[in-house]
């Protein structure tokens, strides 16, 4: 039963860890897309650029024809003026610089609605790829944070599974077993201590008298005692009676 309790969690595990993975591998591949995409729309943007410029030399070239046309056709009329040619031969060349003229400026203006398409263009492929640079950023720190949730499950994973070994495990068991030693050990030095002050005889008589006997051999002490016992020997009771209880102070001391 317990084995299928283990079963059974560890699938719940695994299965709330597949939360994570799943979506992290979603966020990869859709960042994958969006920086392809960036790499496409970046090309494009490129092509549009070098169009405009191409297109923008065209245009000039056409309004400098123009220009040129025009001062043509302002020549020949003044040449009508001058007397150098009929007006009537005039007005016909004139007409003819005039009708080139034209289509000049046909071609010109055609130029000028190309490059007005192409930068518009070329903003629009840089408002997309200013929004691919933010998607692709916020999946980035999306992946960032999932990675990092993902770090301390596994963590705490590899924490629980390492107490749990030690609960059940042999290592439980031997700390168990080293604790009921230590206690053994301490009982035992415990009972040795009282064993060894029973055997020395803290309470036992002989050892007071032994204690006492050893006054004796105070030089301070013998002195005192051979002067008591002079004084009692010669009748001086009065001495006595003074000297019994400095010596009794002493020997309390």
């Amino acid at each position: 039963m317990f084995k299928n309790l283990l079963k059974a969690l560890k699938s719940l595990w695994d299965s709330f860890l597949s939360l994570f993975r799943s979506p992290i591998k979603t966020a990869e591949n859709k960042i994958k897309e969006l920086k392809e995409l960036q790499s496409k729309s970046n090309e494009s943007l490129g092509n549009m650029k070098a169009l405009t410029i191409n297109t923008k030399r065209e245009l000039e070239k056409k309004q400098q024809e123009i220009k040129d046309l025009t001062k043509r056709a302002e020549a020949i009329l003044r040449s009508a003026q001058s007397g150098k040619m009929s007006q009537e031969q005039a007005d016909i060349e004139a007409a003819k610089v005039l009708k080139e003229k034209s289509i000049a400026q046909k071609e010109a203006n055609h130029f000028a609605s190309l490059i007005k398409n192409y930068e518009l263009q070329a903003l629009k492929a840089e408002e997309t790829i200013s929004s691919i640079k933010h998607q692709i950023s916020a999946q980035e720190s999306a992946i960032a944070n999932l990675k990092a949730r993902k770090q301390v499950v596994d963590s705490t994973k590899e924490i629980q599974e390492g107490l749990n070994s030690i609960s059940k495990g042999s290592t439980g068991n031997k700390l168990r077993q080293l604790k009921s030693e230590i206690t053994r050990d301490e009982n035992a030095i415990s009972a040795s201590n009282e064993a060894y002050n029973d055997m020395i005889g803290l309470d036992d008589p002989l050892a007071e008298e032994d204690t006492s006997s050893s006054l004796l051999y105070d030089p301070n002490i013998n002195s005192e005692l051979e002067m008591m016992k002079k004084q009692l020997s010669s009748g001086n009771t009065s001495t006595t009676e003074e000297t019994i209880p400095q010596s009794q102070n002493y020997v309390k001391n």
